[in-house]
């Protein structure tokens, strides 16, 4: 296995947890700092070239958008921006 597939099997697996966590991390979720962190990493993981990590990564902003949409608000156009592009660019995957 070549570094690029690890690093994108890894990169998929730690979306994966994050979503799976969710539960568990929604107390970060309340502190500003840590929110910033969580969600910025997801919006770039959300640009990523690969199909199934940014399906994955747009399924865990999904989970987070329905357990704490209130804190949403300042990253709504930046996730704006990314669903649209994926509704219009992506495979089909992605862009259900």
């Amino acid at each position: 296995m070549s570094s690029i597939n690890y690093t994108c099997d890894l990169r998929l697996a730690a979306t994966r947890a994050l979503c799976d966590a969710l539960d568990c991390s929604l107390i970060n979720f309340k502190d500003e700092t840590e929110r910033n962190r969580i969600i910025k990493a997801l919006l770039k993981t959300s640009a990523s070239k690969e199909a199934e990590i940014k399906y994955a990564a747009f399924e865990c902003l999904l989970s987070i958008s329905s357990t704490c949409y209130e804190v949403l608000e300042p990253y709504m156009q930046a996730i704006f921006d990314l669903t649209i592009n994926a509704v219009k660019c992506d495979e089909e995957v992605v862009a259900l």
